[in-house]
């Protein structure tokens, strides 16, 4: 009996713990489920150097999740109760992505976070891709359905095949470290105002510059000149290797 006992205030107190982690939380994103999908978003934004916390429903799954992910953050419930997405400090998180095989389950998710907090990204999986509208109107921000992706990539690869191989290396990490990422310009950063020309990216990180997105508009540049311009919340979507992105990231702070 204490031997029991012990266990069990052991984890609860290593729970309690992990919760008061996830309150100090900013800027996170929160990932419902998790499957599949899930996992592999896990596995991206560990990469990717993103702090999330993974709902999972089932205590079996969340279980396995906690061993093989010990330096993570899992909550096990239903992402459909707010009280499970508050657990996850949803007041501070950035997105939030709900990929659970269920569209209902994905629909009640949206409607709640929407309302717990306004301003984050939601994107949700939609199973039946006739459920894409309902999950717009209900507040998710992108919507997107595994059948449409999957038809999409088979053609893609009977139509441009050294395209796709290109991005699944560059996505995998194999042979290729490099990748695609999207660096926004902050306030009072040295780039703003100043040209591509002038801020020197190639020179001084190593990055190429794809595009450089702008405003409320979403105005695209693909290729932009070296004469463009740099603004205050213009995205700039370059490619090169982590550490060359660590350096951009650096740059703009400055």
């Amino acid at each position: 009996t204490s031997w029991f006992v012990r266990n069990e205030l052991l984890a609860k107190r290593k729970l309690n713990k992990m919760h008061r982690k996830i309150n100090k939380l900013q800027n996170h994103i929160i990932i419902c489920g998790g499957g599949d999908t899930g996992q592999t978003i896990m596995h991206e934004f560990i990469r990717a150097k993103k702090s999330f916390v993974v709902i999972e429903e089932k205590p079996s799954v969340a279980a396995e999740l906690r061993e093989r992910f010990a330096d993570y953050y899992f909550i096990q419930g239903s992402a459909t109760k707010d009280e499970t997405l508050i657990d996850a400090n949803i007041s501070q998180a950035a997105g939030l992505i709900t990929a659970i095989p269920n569209d209902a389950d994905n629909l009640f998710v949206v409607v709640s976070a929407r309302t717990l907090n306004p301003q984050m990204t939601i994107i949700s999986r939609a199973v039946d891709p006739n459920t894409e509208s309902k999950l717009y109107n209900a507040g998710a921000d992108y919507v997107i359905s595994p059948k449409m992706v999957e038809g999409l990539r088979m053609a893609s690869v009977i139509l441009r095949p050294t395209v796709i191989n290109f991005l699944e290396v560059m996505m995998d990490g194999k042979g290729l470290s490099l990748r695609m990422e999207e660096i926004k310009i902050p306030e009072k950063s040295s780039l703003t105002g100043v040209t591509l020309a002038k801020a020197q990216i190639p020179q001084r990180t190593g990055l190429i510059v794809l595009a450089v997105k702008r405003g409320r508009d979403e105005e695209w540049f693909f290729n932009p000149a070296s004469s463009s311009l740099l603004q205050t919340g213009d995205r700039l979507i370059v490619l090169g290797e982590s550490e060359k992105i660590d350096k951009l990231n650096l740059l703009i702070q400055t």
